[in-house]
């Protein structure tokens, strides 16, 4: 069978070559510059705290890609934006928003992170800098609920099959 590559044939599989190298293009260049930001939403808690303070030690992070709120207990919430992120190790996050100033560098203790706080010169005090522990749910500060396991209670032989003695 003879195959004829004719003008129609050639402008088909230039278009076709076209429209597959450019897909690959662009997942190349998205997978290179559209990576998500490090999940930092929960609540943390300051792990190295030294004496009691009126300042807040823990506060909790609500993320959407790389809109943060802090919202501190006893204390202020603000919406920051991620400013800047490095991808060597330790990483560095750096967000602004409302005045604010938040880095967070990686810290070795796994799931913590140094953050140091920098409020709007207006602003009154301005929480604790140092490095805070994402707690996971059930790490709340107590143990987790654990529910009694009930036994099997025994009953009569008849008594699990309705009508059985008839």
């Amino acid at each position: 069978m003879y195959f004829a590559l004719n003008r129609a044939n050639s402008v088909y599989l230039s278009v076709f070559a076209v429209f597959v190298i450019g897909l690959w293009v662009i997942l190349d260049l998205g997978s290179a510059f559209l990576t998500a930001p490090r999940d930092l939403s929960g609540n943390w808690r300051l792990v190295d705290a030294s004496p009691p303070s009126e300042s807040p030690s823990a506060f909790s992070i609500a993320q959407s890609g790389r809109y943060l709120r802090f919202a501190f207990e006893r204390g202020p919430s603000f919406d920051v934006v991620l400013a800047n992120s490095t991808e060597s190790s330790p990483q560095t996050l750096q967000f602004a928003g409302q005045g604010w100033n938040v880095t967070g560098v990686e810290s070795a203790i796994g799931d913590a992170m140094n953050f140091k706080f920098q409020p709007p010169a207006a602003s009154g005090q301005s929480p604790l800098s140092g490095t805070y522990r994402r707690q996971r749910m059930g790490q709340e500060g107590s143990a987790p609920l654990q529910l009694p396991v009930q036994q099997p209670q025994a009953s009569p032989p008849n008594a699990a099959i309705p009508n059985a003695g008839h």
